[in-house]
């Protein structure tokens, strides 16, 4: 009865809260002008910030996490291009907690109230399991988009670099033939080529500019193939002797 009661009280507290972000009323206008003219003035009210600060340090900035570590999530979110940083994934991560907890809170309220119930420690158990899971659906979201993401790479990677190949017998210099296919090839690893071109065109050297792309895709076949094209600028070997051999590899 305890178990339920509690149970029962935590659902609604979050129903509670969800409705009361619906119904919250538009801040003042000097609030929502504040990021448009460089305003560093925090907001946000007392009890906000102080919030702000304990899922901080509790949830977001854990370098070991049940989640994934800092390092796994930071690296599958550049294989997967995603536009988010760290902290709004872990933020991502406790949305998901909340909104999975929500959710078994309240099938064990329906479940206990109906005639066959629960046991209380199974129900105690999905309860305590809840957010952990949801947190780790998000992970394993990101996951399966970056392992996608990078097997999509590594089979655009031959054609790719036979198209560089021919560009190069025919004449055309290094960076503009990867400028050409990134305009005008479709694919992720295209995209990664048109990356290395805005990087160098904001004064990054080329070399450098590959060698982020491939800690971007941290994949064993690309990394090999930059690898040795990065070699063959350094040492002056015939780029498309290379990169024929990088494809037909």
């Amino acid at each position: 009865m305890m178990l339920a009661t509690a149970l029962g009280l935590v659902t609604g507290v979050g129903l509670l809260l969800c409705l009361m972000a619906l119904l919250q009323t538009s801040p003042p206008l000097w609030i929502q002008i504040a990021p448009y003219i460089g305003s560093t003035l925090d907001t946000r009210s007392a009890g906000q910030r102080a919030v702000a600060r304990v899922s901080d340090k509790l949830l977001v900035h854990r370098p070991k996490s049940l989640w994934g570590s800092d390092h796994q999530v930071t690296r599958l979110l550049r294989q997967a291009a995603r536009a988010q940083d760290l902290s709004e994934f872990r933020q991502q991560q406790i949305r998901f907690a909340g909104l999975s907890t929500l959710g078994v809170g309240a099938w064990l309220v329906l479940r206990m109230a109906s005639p066959g119930g629960i046991s209380p420690m199974p129900g105690f158990l999905l309860f305590l399991l809840a957010p952990i899971a949801g947190g780790w659906y998000a992970k394993w979201t990101l996951a399966n988009a970056a392992s996608e993401r990078v097997a999509r790479i590594e089979q655009q990677l031959p054609t790719v670099l036979d198209l560089l190949a021919f560009a190069l017998a025919a004449g055309q210099a290094i960076l503009p033939a990867i400028k050409r296919i990134g305009l005008t090839c479709g694919g992720d690893l295209a995209d990664e080529l048109a990356e290395v071109v805005i990087a160098v065109s904001t004064g990054t050297p080329l070399a450098e500019a590959l060698n982020d792309a491939q800690a971007r895709v941290d994949s064993e076949a690309f990394s090999r193939s930059i690898r040795s094209l990065v070699v063959a600028l350094e040492r002056g070997t015939p780029l498309a002797l290379v990169l024929r051999a990088q494809a037909d590899d």
